[in-house]
């Protein structure tokens, strides 16, 4: 399903909370999130690098870069090049609870 979504700086765990809203999920403090079931434009992805750059004034611009990169990589959606630019694709499967978070 594609979603429309404001293009701006996003902390990662907001914009994963503000998608599951979206999607009907009422209490974000339970969802878990995987990360392998959604798509982003490259302007949403633009928007983590944006976000963590204005919270860490003191780093430089290539360690703010290689930490989101990371970030990214292990926690972060894929880019959809295909996308609009304000447009993502969730996946069956992105939110869940974990056993016991009943």
């Amino acid at each position: 399903m594609k979603i429309k979504m404001e293009v701006k700086p996003y902390d990662l765990n907001d914009f994963y909370n503000e998608v599951a809203t979206k999607l009907g999920c009422t209490d974000t403090s339970k969802a878990n999130y995987n990360c392998t079931k959604l798509n982003i434009s490259s302007e949403i992805q633009q928007g983590f690098y944006d976000y963590y750059k204005s919270i860490n004034p003191n780093l430089n611009e290539e360690e703010i870069t290689m930490d989101v990169t990371v970030l990214l990589a292990i926690k972060g959606p894929k880019v959809d090049k295909a996308l609009k630019p304000n447009e993502i694709e969730v996946f069956d499967g992105f939110i869940f609870q974990k056993k016991g978070d009943e």
